[in-house]
């Protein structure tokens, strides 16, 4: 979690990142049936990533406030359990955050069908510039504005995002 505050700024070089999940096999809740979620970009989808309630979500990078910026790194949920109630993004950016993204790969999972996304941003300023988004069942990059927020995404590669590549 990054929360440096407001006017602050945090950088993150050459890391790499990996988020597999907890011990489901515990877990009873990981043997119900899998959950519907919304298949096509919309305000209930950008709902289903939890972010009302961000202590509790799963997210490898979670910014509640302040900048972020994110350069030369690889995040990837591959392999993460299937969570029947959860939508797991690598990068969430919480209300009046601002995020930049260069050259960096994120991945989702490609083993066990998890609703995973790429960047998950809600009223926030975003820059993405010259990064990888791949193999993501909930969407590649996923933006909820307002009016006043920048949003830049440019010189990307986006493949294989169901839901969306990219909704705003």
């Amino acid at each position: 979690m990054v929360d440096v505050g407001k006017g602050n700024t945090c950088t993150i070089n050459n890391l790499r990142m990996i988020l597999k999940g907890l011990d489901m096999d515990s877990d009873p809740r990981s043997f119900q049936a899998e959950m519907l979620f919304e298949e096509h970009g919309s305000e209930k989808c950008m709902l289903e990533f939890f972010t009302h309630k961000p202590d509790v979500m799963y997210t490898v990078i979670l910014l509640k406030s302040g900048n972020l910026i994110i350069n030369g790194c690889v995040i990837s949920l591959d392999g993460i359990f299937k969570e029947t109630y959860r939508k797991v993004p690598c990068v969430t950016v919480l209300n009046g955050s601002g995020i930049e993204m260069q050259n960096t790969k994120c991945k989702g999972d490609t083993t066990n069908g998890a609703s995973t996304a790429g960047l998950v941003a809600f009223d926030s300023d975003v820059k993405v510039n010259g990064c990888t988004f791949a193999h993501f069942k909930s969407g590649g990059i996923m933006i909820q504005s307002k009016p006043q927020s920048v949003i830049e995404i440019t010189n990307n590669v986006i493949l294989s995002c169901a839901t969306n590549g990219i909704y705003i």
